[in-house]
């Protein structure tokens, strides 16, 4: 029966008082006519509660083609997890409380969708929308993720793994990494969003995870090759500089890894351009690089004589032992395989992530932010890498001009001559309420370029005060020319809410007694081909 309200009336509501009520037939079991097995646990419930708020609950105990229907216990097979919130999952059902954690949602949202709880899941995806950032220790992003993957919810998949891919250093930092599967990890792996500082980060984390499958997990032979094989041709090696590669080979784990790696991977199972055996353990018999610094096969140009930053590119030893023959048949048909691989080592080299060092990244900080004028601008300038293997050293870098606008834009008044009758026009003065960046060329265009400029917003951890986050990472493909030098790009934050965006700045002294609040972005330009 329903009710509709008369002239004069009001609406009085005491919805606590009478789910107080529901909730202690729950606890006193007071008319129970079911109960549920769970694991080892037992809940005794009413039947008519649970067809009320679950579809699922309603067939399985009203339809009698389902052998449950006239059972006065009934046993529910979940997941280990599952099983642990199950109280949880049952108080809500009778109360409309539900008592969330990052370690409780992902299992409860599992049980909500299974049980067709909708207003459940509505508030499990909400809370995980709003707690992505986490402390190290209790974060779950990667069972959410995968629970979403499972679910078929691409809304909630795509904002956490956003999340995932802009703060990847926090998400391997947490055992939430260790337990996550291997097509999880591969899809990670395998991604050039990544925000990272270093591509040699990403082996070293394969290498855990690799270490710790085999440990905790104890996989066959086969699956343990397939694990290998899957995960380490997704190292970006030509995107790693010399002080890299030193730094994993003077690992430790990493020097373990790679002689246990040797009974797990053949030629046929990871090409040797990404055998990372040949790659970080090389002896004076096999090494193809000379004293002098330059590739002896014309890989790679004078990479002993770069930079630090300059990426390292590998020739494998097969390849190398192949250019040694002296027959002219022979040489041809090396020559083409080393162009095939040389090929093939572009490609990826030409496909760095987004890399969080100071060489690729460029950090923008508008100090004492409450005091910046509105409206006004601050001016960066900075350079990148042209492209990812930079082999010409004398032209290597990309000059670029960005102006941030933190405050919004400003158009002042202007005149409009010769386009109306009397010969002029007059333009009023404009505003846009909006954060902008723009980023312009300062590098000679000859010919097109084309890249993408990534933003990185920093906001305030609400989980874990006085720790910042990556919110988002803003992508923009741009086209470069003669005829576009300039690209502008519009809410980069909200306008309206600053200050969770906002970070103190400076040490707190007898002259600074306070600290001054600062705003700052990170833009990361990539070359692509």
């Amino acid at each position: 029966m329903e009710l509709t309200s008369t002239i004069g009336e009001i609406v009085m509501s005491n919805y606590p008082e009478l789910s107080g009520r529901l909730l202690n037939l729950l606890l006193t079991k007071e008319m129970c006519d079911v109960q549920l097995q769970v694991g080892s646990h037992t809940f005794d419930a009413h039947k008519l509660i649970l067809c009320s708020c679950s579809d699922v609950f309603k067939t399985m105990l009203t339809n009698q083609k389902w052998s449950e229907a006239n059972k006065p216990a009934v046993i529910l097979v979940e997941e280990p997890l599952c099983e642990t919130v199950f109280g949880r999952f049952i108080h809500y059902i009778y109360s409309g409380q539900l008592y969330l954690s990052h370690i409780t949602v992902g299992p409860l949202l599992t049980l909500a969708d299974k049980y067709n709880v909708k207003d459940m899941v509505e508030l499990c995806r909400s809370y995980m929308r709003k707690h992505l950032d986490a402390p190290v220790a209790v974060s779950c992003v990667l069972q959410w993720w995968q629970i979403a993957i499972m679910r078929n919810d691409s809304e909630l998949a795509d904002a956490i793994l956003s999340y995932i891919e802009c703060n990847f250093d926090k998400v391997i930092s947490n055992p939430d990494f260790t337990n996550a599967n291997l097509d999880i990890v591969e899809k990670l792996f395998a991604s050039s969003r990544l925000v990272i500082h270093y591509e040699a980060l990403i082996f070293f984390s394969v290498v855990m995870w690799l270490k710790d499958y085999l440990d905790l997990r104890h996989p066959s032979e086969d699956e343990t090759k397939d694990a290998f094989k899957r995960l380490i041709r997704l190292v970006r090696w030509p995107m790693m500089n010399k002080d890299e590669v030193a730094w994993l080979r003077d690992c430790n784990e990493v020097r373990e890894f790679l002689v246990m790696s040797k009974s797990y991977m053949s030629s046929e199972d990871i090409p040797p351009d990404l055998d990372p055996y040949l790659l970080l353990m090389p002896s004076k018999d096999n090494s193809i690089i000379s004293k002098s610094g330059a590739c002896q096969y014309g890989v790679c140009n004078n990479i002993l004589g770069c930079s630090n930053d300059e990426p390292y590119t590998f020739l494998s030893l097969e390849d190398s032992q192949c250019c040694d023959s002296r027959s002219n048949l022979d040489k041809d048909k090396c020559g083409l395989k080393r162009n095939k691989l040389t090929e093939k080592i572009k490609n990826r080299a030409f496909r760095p992530r987004v890399y969080f060092s100071d060489y690729w990244c460029t950090k923008l900080t508008v100090s004492n932010f409450l005091a910046f004028p509105q409206y006004a601008t601050q001016t960066f300038f900075f350079s990148t890498p042209k492209t990812g293997d930079r082999q010409d050293i004398g032209n290597t870098l990309l000059d670029w001009e960005v102006e941030l606008s933190p405050k919004g834009v400003r158009f002042p008044p202007a005149v409009l001559i010769g386009l109306e009758q009397d010969g002029s026009k007059l333009i009023e003065e404009s505003y846009i309420p909006t954060c902008r960046l723009s980023v312009i060329s300062r590098s000679p265009q000859e010919l097109q370029l084309k890249v993408q400029v990534n933003i990185l917003v920093q906001a305030n951890s609400p989980a874990n005060p006085g720790s910042y986050y990556f919110e988002n990472c803003q992508r923009h493909m741009c086209i470069f020319d003669g005829n576009s030098q300039r690209h502008n790009f519009d809410d980069i934050v909200p306008y309206e809410n600053f200050t969770s965006y906002l970070h103190p700045e400076g040490p707190i002294s007898d002259l600074y007694p306070t600290r001054t609040l600062a705003f700052t972005l990170f833009i990361v330009i990539r070359p692509l081909t």
